[in-house]
């Protein structure tokens, strides 16, 4: 099977998500869902980041260095979410299910 690639250039057409799912409302579920999961990783990551540059500053401070010394900061560059989601369930990188109402009551 060849690998899909989400970009700003490609169109996506109903009949690819109707293809490896039993409908487009199930489809952008999963795509919604998992968005989400990657967005809250790269929040978390970017928490990390920052974090590091605010101990940075505080460390530069605290030295006494008044020659306005900035430390640098490298921002990793995030793909949209969406885009992630959209090309993991299309290569068929997603599992996903349901689960029975028996076994939530039990």
């Amino acid at each position: 099977m060849e690998k899909i690639k989400i970009s700003k250039d490609n169109d996506l057409d109903q009949e690819k998500f109707v293809e490896n799912n039993e409908s487009i409302y199930e489809a952008i579920m999963v795509i919604s869902k998992r968005s989400r999961q990657v967005s809250k990783k790269n929040h978390e990551e970017f928490d990390k980041i920052y974090q590091e540059r605010e101990a940075e500053k505080k460390a530069i401070a605290e030295a006494g260095n008044n020659n306005n010394q900035k430390p640098t900061i490298i921002l990793p560059k995030y793909e949209k979410p969406y885009r992630v989601a959209m090309t993991e369930l299309l290569n068929e990188e997603l599992d996903f299910g349901y689960i029975k109402l028996a076994d939530i009551n039990k």
